[in-house]
């Protein structure tokens, strides 16, 4: 008996050494790597920790080293202790040698966390391998493990960088300056190469001038159009070179910010530094717009055309700014033109009777907006659109600008007689009508003089009177005159001034007035013909007319004794 209970207890405690030992295998599980390197000789680097609990239950206790001496000697972190990492209560302390302890897991939970460490100013160029301690803890009531945690950390002595010298335009040109810097002290860097895929950044950005020779070092050169490539470079220790590429932008870019980066630097093909980045920023094309203000006018008058030139969104100047505005047929430059603009230098060309206005050569600061303004005028009434030919400049091409400009007809202006005709002595009233439907504007100072025809006056009364608004009206009973000056048609409507006239000699009378004119122009005249006849006279017997008469009354007189001698 006593033989087969030490058998069970062995092979219990047998079982229980192979639960633990497997689970110890598969509990934990450590990751590391550096985020940020390759890096400089006395740079810092950031190394980051990932602990993992793969067990059913809480890990505890968790504790690795990470022996960074032994991967480079100097290799120190700056920033430890840190608490409270990997559960509460655990600790990452150390400089040449770093130590987690304390850590606490939940089932399946993980942590992450990093350290900077500082690399020596005397490292070597090179790649350096860092391995970590096994990963342990306590399951269960049992020790659990992981295996070490590698990477690998870079370093070089080499700077890579690129800048563009600012913003540009559409159809402008960039600089671009490439910078490589070697910070050892001890020894140069030579068989230097990279390559930036313009057209992968921009479709139809191009490098000029090149090739060029010797930029970076004897033998070096630079190359291409849309991809560019240096080779054979090399730099002496502790220097650094420069080198630049002019670059054409496309003009139908859309503005915007458009990030570049180059290849990894490589030294003798293999990678030294990570790819250079930088934006280009294309700034867009001023706005350009115009207005009549106003926008309606009778003919005759005046509007004031305003071209706008909006640069606000740009930080660039635009220079070079030319437009040429045909106005519409119909429409010329106004006398006097009172041409002007707020833009910076330029000609602006606008000769009173022409059509044509002109601007060259003018500028618009970076986020500003200047204006051109001309007088414009139309004696024919019309809805005319106008737009200009493309503003361009060095900020590219803006195109045209339009707008409306409606020049309101005059009022219609007409005559009548009612009635047309008369016998000497009577009235007829003669009626003026303006009308005004078709505009949308007011005609104020409405003015004209009737002078009746020779023979035709103001009857007596008058009985003047209008419609129109205010005004005077003036014709005097016997005279020969009417006028009417200073009053008004409101827009969209028609007003009548009425005057009785008279004749007393027979004929007939063509009557034209003189011009009305108004606010909205000349209307021209109106006429109209009054009849004036003689009354139809009584007529008189001739010798038949008696002896016709005599018989009639003899007739009558026959028929009337006959009938009374048959009543008797």
């Amino acid at each position: 008996m006593r033989f087969v209970a030490r058998t069970h207890v062995l092979w219990l405690f047998v079982f229980c050494f192979f639960a633990v030992t497997a689970t110890s295998a598969q509990a934990l599980t450590l990751s590391k790597r550096f985020t940020d390197d390759p890096v400089a000789p006395g740079d810092t680097v950031t190394l980051e920790f990932t602990v993992t609990n793969d067990g059913d239950v809480s890990s505890t206790g968790i504790t690795f080293t990470d022996d960074l001496e032994a991967a480079l000697a100097g290799l120190a972190a700056i920033d430890l202790p840190k608490s409270n990492i990997c559960g509460a209560g655990s600790t990452l302390s150390g400089a040449g040698i770093i130590t987690l302890t304390g850590g606490t897991l939940s089932p399946h939970g993980s942590a992450t966390f990093d350290v900077t460490l500082q690399v020596p100013f005397a490292a070597p160029d090179g790649t350096f391998t860092n391995t970590t301690s096994s990963v342990s803890g306590i399951e269960g009531g049992g020790p659990v493990s992981g295996d070490p945690a590698t990477d690998d950390l870079q370093i070089t002595a080499l700077r890579f960088s690129k800048s563009f010298d600012g913003p540009t335009a559409a159809g402008g040109t960039v600089t671009l300056t490439f910078t490589i810097e070697n910070l050892s002290p001890s020894s140069g860097a030579v068989s230097l190469s990279f390559s930036d895929d313009l057209n992968a950044v921009l479709p139809g950005l191009v490098a000029t001038g090149l090739p060029q020779s010797h930029v970076c070092g004897a033998g070096s050169q630079l190359s291409g159009t849309s991809l560019i490539t240096f080779s054979g470079g090399s730099v002496a220790k502790d220097t650094s070179c420069s080198f630049s590429v002019d670059l054409q932008v496309p003009a139908g870019v859309s503005p915007g910010t458009y990030p570049n980066a180059t290849s990894d630097l490589f030294k003798s093909g293999m990678t030294v530094c990570p790819p250079a980045t930088s934006d280009l920023t294309v700034e867009p094309q001023p706005a350009f717009s115009k207005s009549f203000g106003p926008h309606s006018i009778t003919c005759g008058g005046v509007s004031t055309l305003t071209f706008t030139i909006d640069n606000t969104a740009s930080s660039l100047a635009a220079t070079d700014i030319d437009f040429t505005d045909n106005l519409p047929a119909g429409v010329t430059v106004a006398t006097p033109a009172n041409a002007s603009t707020t833009c910076t230098g330029g000609t602006l060309t606008a000769v009173p009777g022409t059509s044509v206005i002109t601007y060259t050569g003018g500028t618009v600061a970076a986020g500003t907006t200047c204006t051109i303004e001309v007088n414009v005028t139309s004696s024919t009434a019309d809805t005319y659109t106008n737009t200009t030919g493309d503003l361009t400049s060095s900020s590219g091409n803006s195109g045209t600008a339009t707008s409306d400009l409606t020049v309101e007809p005059q009022p219609a202006f007409s005559k009548s007689f009612g009635p047309h005709s008369i016998t000497c002595g009577g009235v007829s009233t003669l009626t003026f009508t303006i009308d005004n439907t078709a505009s949308s504007v007011a005609a104020t100072d409405i003015d004209f003089t009737d002078n009746l025809p020779a023979g035709v006056t103001v009857a007596t009364p008058a009985n003047a009177s209008t419609t129109c608004t205010g005004g005077t009206l003036t014709a005097v009973p016997g005279t020969s005159v009417i006028t009417y000056t200073g009053g008004t048609v409101a827009a969209g409507t028609t007003c009548t001034i009425e005057v009785n006239v008279t004749s007393s000699t027979a004929d007939t009378y063509t009557n034209t007035t003189g011009d009305l004119t108004s606010s909205s122009g000349n209307s021209g005249t109106a006429t109209d013909a009054l009849t004036v006849t003689t009354p139809a006279p009584i007529p008189t017997l001739n010798e038949w007319g008696v002896v016709v008469l005599s018989l009639l009354i003899a007739s009558t007189g026959a028929v009337i004794v006959r009938r009374r001698s048959r009543s008797s």
